[in-house]
């Protein structure tokens, strides 16, 4: 059974799920990234797998109108600040906790990989708040959402673009009970990668890491900065080198190969909703909410109207909702519309990623222009207050 050329493969596992007879196993190539594989003595080639990859089944959305934009926060601040934006999802998943719904998202586990699970508990909530950056594993969990979805169990799914068109294409219908978000997705990095830049930081730190934020909003939310949690229940902010993954993400240096040319970039988008910052809100429309602005504001985008009516009925009660031009919105988003370009030196860094010791390969890929280090040393070094002023007067910005 062939399934899609590997480059364009993004690793939803549809095909896996579809498979009746499981002979198909996600395994990781050298960069890292899951691969279907077929168990070729086993598989019956009933087509299951190829009728939901989304890839090779592009689903038709065109009859969606473009999507309305808006700014949210959540109006629970304890909620916004262990969000890594407004909180906009804090309030969809407890609406959908409200109605007895249960909510898929991604994870860390316990060695900080990053994994799609199930919540059906409001107090576990938190495990899926914010922002992973590397891609999550899906496992059996659209089978888990058919299966909840079978017994009227109402169902809120986040993830990649990519990641919903799966299960769409998974479930083959729109089913009733069932809410989808996409992010707004700059790429999806590789858990290889992760888990040597994590095993350096354990060594480095001498002490095993249970935790990694990488959008810590102490200093605010468009001055976020990176802080680890230690199993003693230790912060460390992640300055310098220390923080070089996230550097590596923001140069598009280990992405999929299948982000650098995306097929569910632009509209209509896949989900009912999509989630995301509310990057350079005021930069067109004047925007009077200076204290929000630094707590975090969401986008949302509103794409349907199962989503309309989840977002603005549901979820009045929990969070702001304020109408932007979704103009605006596109132009502080690029990754809503366009797909990231291919770092000319990605094939260099994979050849190096076996035999080059972490740190030394962060010192070698991963240091940003000039322009680029001097925002970092500033966000990193200098107060709130004083980046504030900076932003309000020079024109900084993140």
């Amino acid at each position: 059974m062939i399934l899609c050329e590997a480059d364009l493969c993004t690793g939803c596992e549809a095909c896996r799920n579809a498979c009746p007879h499981d002979c198909i196993a996600m395994v990781p190539n050298a960069e890292g990234f899951l691969h279907p594989h077929v168990d070729t003595d086993r598989c019956t080639e009933c087509g299951l797998c190829r009728r939901a990859c989304p890839v090779l089944n592009e689903r038709d959305y065109e009859h969606q109108p473009l999507p309305k934009a808006y700014a949210c926060w959540h109006n629970d601040d304890s909620v916004r600040r262990a969000s890594s934006s407004g909180g906009a999802f804090s309030a969809l998943a407890e609406t959908t906790f409200e109605n007895g719904g249960l909510v898929f998202g991604a994870a860390y586990d316990d060695r900080l990989h990053v994994r799609h699970v199930r919540v059906d508990d409001p107090t576990r909530l938190d495990t899926l708040r914010r922002s992973k950056y590397v891609q999550s594993e899906i496992g059996l969990v659209f089978r888990e959402i058919r299966e909840a979805l079978g017994s009227g169990t109402p169902v809120l799914f986040v993830g990649t673009p990519c990641q919903v068109a799966g299960l769409h294409g998974f479930l083959g219908t729109d089913c009733e009970g069932l809410t989808t978000c996409d992010l707004v997705c700059h790429g999806v990095p590789s858990p290889k990668v992760f888990a040597r830049y994590i095993e350096w930081l354990d060594k480095t730190h001498a002490v095993r890491l249970t935790d990694l934020n990488f959008r810590d909003k102490r200093k605010g939310w468009e001055d976020y900065s990176s802080v680890a949690c230690d199993s003693s229940g230790h912060d460390t902010a992640l300055v310098g080198e220390e923080n070089s993954y996230f550097n590596g993400y923001n140069m598009h240096m280990f992405l999929r190969e299948s982000c650098y040319s995306c097929r569910f970039k632009g509209f209509p988008r896949p989900g009912d909703l999509t989630l995301g910052d509310y990057w350079g809100i005021g930069k067109q429309t004047p925007f009077p909410h200076d204290r929000e602005k630094r707590e975090g504001i969401s986008l949302i985008l509103v794409n349907s109207q199962k989503g309309e009516a989840f977002l603005l009925e549901r979820c009045r009660q929990r969070c702001t909702f304020i109408e932007r031009d979704l103009q605006e919105a596109i132009d502080g988003n690029a990754p809503l519309h366009a797909s990231v370009p291919r770092h000319p030196r990605r094939d260099e860094f994979f050849r190096d990623l076996d035999s080059v010791e972490y740190g030394a390969l962060a010192q070698r890929y991963f240091r940003p222009p000039l322009k680029s280090r001097i925002r970092i040393i500033a966000r990193e070094r200098l107060s709130a207050r004083t980046l504030r002023f900076l932003r309000k007067v020079h024109g900084y910005v993140r």
